[in-house]
């Protein structure tokens, strides 16, 4: 698909209507907050990705949070790499519950905020 596409990153793309609203709130501002401050689309950062090796291989993160999956995206993107999307199948699974711990979220905060002041 990444030669289809001509993108070096794919990312599925999962349909949030099977998210809870907490969840799809959550999501929203880290999109939201990705995109103001780096302007980068992270839609969906922690879905399944296909990436080129050598990307991965050599980009370095700083994150110790979820917030790492976003910055991959965000220092590929800055490096000149295409980031595509592409719709995938996802079924919540209810006993895992909906993401978003608030321990969490505070922590990625953290990672961006720390990440916008290196780059």
């Amino acid at each position: 698909y990444l030669y289809k596409t001509k993108s070096d990153i794919v990312v599925g793309k999962r349909n949030t209507h099977t998210y809870t609203l907490y969840r799809r709130c959550i999501s929203f501002c880290y999109n939201f907050l990705s995109y103001l401050i780096f302007g980068v689309k992270t839609i969906d950062a922690g879905s399944i990705k296909v990436i080129n090796r050598n990307i991965f291989s050599n980009t370095s993160l700083k994150s110790k949070s979820i917030f790492f999956e976003a910055e991959f995206l965000i220092r590929a993107n800055k490096r000149g790499y295409r980031i595509g999307f592409l719709p995938i199948s996802f079924q919540r699974d209810d006993k895992q519950g909906s993401g978003g711990k608030l321990r969490l979220v505070l922590a990625a905060c953290y990672d961006l905020i720390k990440l916008r002041f290196s780059i």
